[in-house]
């Protein structure tokens, strides 16, 4: 039986954060409505109750029954949580004088208590809240306190029950992930068995009791979600899999071509359909970016049934959507944060049941399932692309020509990436961008050697980094005397003391940083630097031809080469 805990939604922005710092600790969880909390489940190891946009004496608030959990299970309330239980069991909670927002520091916290282990003095958090917690139940102790609120957190003496103010879930409470982690792992007891292989191996033995010798169809789009449900279901049902990918035109440049490829080199049995036509057509003169949703969605159906038809004996009807898909459709607080093509079920003229394999994944969760089935890694690394394609993206009715222009300058955006290798995981990215050197030239010549000269003095052409010169350039700061930055600190504490020296550059402007020599007029500068003062202006800096690219081939450093101390 999987351990799971549930994490009752009150309509926070955040709530989705507290799910991924809980599946960050290899333990899975599911975010449900604030009134949609499951009886008699015994796998239910853990109950966290999110904040809320409302006032616990709001006549909208969300309530929610505690005694459907609190006595049996742990229970953790955060920020609008804590006040609720707080506000629900005799306490008191009133409006603060001003919204507190930003950063505090625990003051005092009961370093014994079971939720504040490993917890060090004066630990950051975070705050948000208009209300605040002036009493706590009777049967509950305060254990932790900052400068301007004295219950930044309780605990219950008698039952298992913990409330927080602030928000450890939030990147800005340094030691969130720990108090989550003594929530989840000490006090909830959870074994720490949700993991990308064991996700594999429980999901194919279900797809295949579920499936059985059925046939399946499953859209592709091109993108991680579908790729790592094709490869999934593959695993569980091999050839009875068929995958149908549709081009509705506002694919990226050279998108169809490419991903046709690259599913036949996975074994997959795909068939393409190139409708783009009736897509533009359907989409001319509609600027509300949701109703370009909808008709994509709506015509995305059409064309995909008509092929599905074609495909006899097919009962399943397989979907990419993963968690956030869901979570962002639905309606907890009268709103929709944004609607997905994929989500709200199949029209019945399909005649097809729905299966989606990925639907409990966040993004990042399905990288790491893709990477355990051994998945070619630039599938995994794919640019995230919405489902509509470029049409989200294009302010205004739709056309092929400014599909076209996006298409380009998506293109140059996506191989600037792929030249300079940058991984696009937030972690590797910054590994990358620690490093002092960027890109080495394969070829030694006169022609590399001024470029590097120029990207030394243009940092926003090479990523930030300082690149390895043939020549050493002339100076006390790596550049030419006539081209140090200005002297002027940037803080008390870094007075007169260059970027440059201090690790990896600020990313600059075009031009910006460099002084004039003496306050001469552009004729008496010096030749690069009167160039590069010049090509600023020009809208086309930054941006090389195929054969420019393939020349110089730019690469980033290896993992031991060029990285900060």
């Amino acid at each position: 039986m999987q351990q799971k805990i549930i994490i009752l939604d009150f309509g926070s922005q955040t709530t989705q954060l507290i799910g991924r710092r809980v599946r960050e600790l290899d333990t899975f969880c599911e975010i449900l409505p604030y009134n949609k909390f499951p009886k008699d489940d015994p796998s239910v190891i853990g109950v966290i109750l999110s904040g809320s946009p409302y006032s616990v004496h709001d006549p909208e608030a969300f309530k929610v029954d505690l005694m459907q959990f609190v006595g049996k299970i742990p229970v953790l309330g955060i920020c609008y949580g804590a006040q609720f239980i707080a506000h629900t069991n005799g306490g008191k909670v009133e409006a603060a004088d001003s919204r507190e927002y930003g950063r505090a520091n625990l003051e005092h916290f009961e370093a014994s208590n079971p939720l504040f282990k490993g917890f060090e003095p004066q630990s950051q958090v975070w705050m948000s809240h208009g209300d605040t917690i002036t009493a706590i139940p009777a049967d509950c102790q305060c254990i932790a306190s900052t400068a301007n609120v004295r219950f930044a957190a309780y605990a219950s003496t008698k039952q298992p029950v913990w409330a927080v103010q602030f928000h450890p879930e939030v990147f800005h409470t340094l030691q969130g992930s720990q108090l989550l982690r003594n929530f989840v792992v000490d006090i909830c007891g959870s074994k720490q068995d949700w993991s990308a292989d064991s996700f594999v191996e429980t999901t194919v033995a279900e797809l295949k009791a579920q499936l059985g010798d059925d046939k399946v169809i499953l859209g592709l789009s091109g993108g991680v979600d579908s790729s790592v449900a094709a490869v999934l279901l593959h695993k569980a049902i091999g050839q009875n899999l068929t995958c149908i990918f549709v081009d509705h035109g506002m694919l990226r440049k050279n998108e169809f071509r490419d991903v046709m490829e690259d599913y036949k080199c996975l074994g997959l049995n795909v068939i393409g359909v190139d409708a783009s036509e009736k897509f533009f057509a359907d989409l001319a003169g509609v600027t509300d970016p949701e109703q370009k949703r909808k008709i994509i969605g709506r015509d995305f159906v059409e064309v995909f049934n008509a092929e599905a038809k074609k495909q006899t004996g097919a009962k399943w009807l397989a979907q990419g959507t993963i968690y956030p898909d869901r979570i962002e459709s639905l309606n907890i607080t009268g709103k929709v944060i944004k609607s997905h093509h994929n989500v709200g079920g199949l029209p019945k003229e399909m005649n097809l049941q729905l299966c989606e394999p990925l639907k409990w994944l966040f993004k990042d969760e399905v990288r790491r399932v893709g990477r355990s089935m051994g998945m070619p890694e630039h599938l995994i690394t794919r640019h995230p692309f919405p489902g509509p394609g470029l049409a989200v993206r294009i302010l205004g009715d739709i056309t092929p020509e400014k599909v076209r222009i996006l298409q380009d300058a998506d293109d140059i955006y996506i191989r600037g990436l792929r030249e300079y290798k940058v991984r696009l995981s937030g972690e590797e990215a910054r590994r990358v961008l620690a490093g002092r050197r960027p890109a080495v030239c394969r070829r030694p010549c006169r022609h590399a050697e001024r470029r590097n000269r120029g990207l030394a003095l243009r940092p926003d052409l090479a990523g930030g980094h300082h690149p390895p010169l043939h020549r050493p350039l002339r100076g006390r700061d790596g550049r030419r005397a006539h081209l140090r930055a200005s002297r002027g600190p940037a803080c008390r504490d870094e007075h007169r003391r260059h970027d440059g020296r201090l690790g990896p550059p600020a990313l600059r402007l075009h031009g910006q940083g460099l002084q004039r020599d003496h306050q001469q007029g552009e004729g008496s500068q010096p030749r690069l630097l009167r160039y590069l003062l010049q090509a600023a202006r020009n809208d086309r800096v930054g941006v090389g031809s195929k054969e420019t690219h393939a020349y110089y081939k730019w690469e980033a450093p290896s993992d031991n080469e060029g990285r900060a101390s």
